[in-house]
């Protein structure tokens, strides 16, 4: 009977002793291949919590006016209607891949080029809603690389209002009829 444990015990100790440096081997191995991965994820850009918002004159790029914006911000063009002489209002956010997306226009009365219902794009079906004291559109996918506008020359007075209580008058950056593009620059950091 010992003979026999003798022998289940020299088996045992066989694989005990072949296994701990296959079980060592195997953990070298994932420890070397997650440290790898680290290194290459550290060598990718990663990105601040804010970027570079714009304004530029189409024609030169001249900028006239950058300010920091966290991402997921709001910044609103606020305008009157050439028609209706009424406000407008139009929500845009920045994103952290460099867009700015329109989410949302707000307006009290109908006029030209402002929607009276849900607009159906190839790529996106907009939500009209009616409030209050006023309409709503939301653009669940409404989003540019930059936002081109002409600054109004006589009624709309376009503004950019920022959620910190800053306007921008358009007016005083560049005259009247103007071409203008926003744009916005997250900020990779390594």
């Amino acid at each position: 009977m010992l003979k026999v444990i003798a022998m289940i015990m020299k088996k045992v100790l066989f694989r005990v002793l072949f296994l701990i440096p296959f079980l060592a081997l195997l953990v070298a191995f994932f420890v070397a291949v997650m440290n790898s991965s680290e290194k290459l994820a550290s060598t990718e850009p990663s990105f601040l919590e804010e970027g570079l918002f714009q304004v530029r004159l189409f024609r030169s790029g001249e900028v006239i006016f950058e300010r920091f914006l966290p991402f997921d911000s709001l910044v609103t063009l606020h305008y009157i209607h050439s028609v209706t002489k009424r406000p407008v209002e139009e929500d845009y956010g920045v994103r952290v891949d460099g867009r700015i997306c329109l989410l949302e226009m707000r307006f009290d009365d109908f006029g030209a080029n402002l929607p009276v219902g849900p607009e159906v794009t190839a790529t996106e079906r907009t939500i009209f809603l009616v409030e209050d004291d006023h309409y709503k559109v939301i653009y669940p996918n409404r989003c540019f690389e930059r936002v081109p506008l002409r600054i109004g020359q006589v009624i709309a007075d376009h503004r950019l209002l920022f959620e910190d209580g800053q306007t921008l008058r358009l007016l005083d950056l560049a005259p009247g009829g103007s071409y203008v593009e926003f744009y916005f620059h997250p900020f990779p950091s390594y």
